[in-house]
């Protein structure tokens, strides 16, 4: 339920120890960093993906969904785990560096490009595999679950939520939490990516559709929450007027 602002780094970064050891002498630069500490690392060849115990984040449950994404979605490209690692102050997870970009940096006139990019990739992943073949949950159920857990024990900060929802008291998040429509009329389950914002699309320098990154939320879900995560960072990233193209060219 939180919403995690996360950027490129436009100002410098210290180096933790645990990312200066794995990169060794290879050049270190910042790629990607979370409100929460995060910061992704190109080195090269590798990448390098940290995460403090502060955060909310487990590195291992994203590294079991790449693995299996790996070995049954060969068609997609996605990050190939080289090492997996933590101590106590920190997790992180080295893979091989995918020759392609994030879509948010997109240039102003690749903007078409990048959406049309986005849709493509999720299209294709949510026609990958039979959604039975998927060992993960991304029911509309399961996560309902979660956050009225995490409600219950006191974990959530409205002000950690997405802007247009500051105004929600927990009492607000639980009733709307069971309002959520039932799932059956929306149509058979898909995979998902479960953060399918378009930082997570990968483009290559012809803007084309190049991978997915970020898979830790991986799992069968209704397609259209999926959707809506996409359409709505458009607007985040983009700004507004590129739903339409995106929703086209899913094939809605």
């Amino acid at each position: 339920m939180s919403f995690r602002i996360a950027q490129i780094p436009t100002e410098p970064v210290d180096v933790p120890p645990e990312v200066a050891a794995l990169a060794g002498a290879r050049q270190l630069t910042p790629v990607w960093k979370n409100e929460l500490g995060g910061v992704t690392w190109s080195a090269g060849d590798i990448h390098i993906k940290w995460s403090p115990r502060t955060a909310d984040v487990d590195l291992t449950i994203e590294a079991s969904r790449l693995a299996w994404f790996q070995l049954h979605v060969p068609n997609i490209p996605c990050p190939i785990i080289i090492e997996q690692g933590s101590n106590d102050r920190a997790q992180w997870l080295v893979t091989e560096t995918i020759p392609a970009r994030t879509a948010v940096a997109a240039t102003a006139d690749q903007i078409p490009a990048a959406v049309d990019a986005i849709a493509t990739g999720l299209r294709r992943l949510h026609d990958s595999v039979p959604a039975s073949e998927c060992p993960f949950s991304w029911s509309t159920d399961d996560r309902r679950q979660r956050a009225l857990t995490r409600l219950d024990r006191g974990d959530v900060d409205p002000l950690r939520l997405h802007p247009q929802h500051h105004h929600l008291s927990p009492a607000d998040m639980v009733a709307t939490l069971s309002e959520l429509p039932d799932p059956h009329p929306l149509g058979d389950p898909v995979l998902c990516h479960g953060d399918a914002c378009a930082p997570n699309t990968l483009i290559d320098a012809s803007g084309h559709f190049a991978g997915l990154v970020d898979l830790g939320a991986l799992g069968v879900g209704q397609r259209w929450a999926d959707i809506a995560v996409a359409a709505w960072s458009l607007e985040w990233n983009f700004g507004e007027g590129w739903t339409d193209r995106f929703l086209d060219r899913y094939g809605i």
